[in-house]
């Protein structure tokens, strides 16, 4: 369902993160939780760009 539901506003807003898909599937359907580990190394990798990124910043503090 909230792939179904993403396709639709990413054609209309192609910049729009998933993340913004599950704030409102989280508000709609059944509430989201998130769980904060303090220290976690985490990068979003969206692209080619972001791994290399990824690989010469984050995995090299790991």
């Amino acid at each position: 369902m909230l792939t179904k539901e993403y396709a639709k506003v990413k054609e209309e807003q192609p910049k729009l993160g998933y993340e913004y898909m599950l704030l409102t599937m989280s508000k709609m359907f059944i509430p989201v939780h998130m769980l904060k580990i303090d220290g976690l190394q985490w990068y979003e990798i969206d692209d080619e760009r972001d791994l290399k990124y990824t690989e010469e910043n984050i995995i090299t503090n790991l």
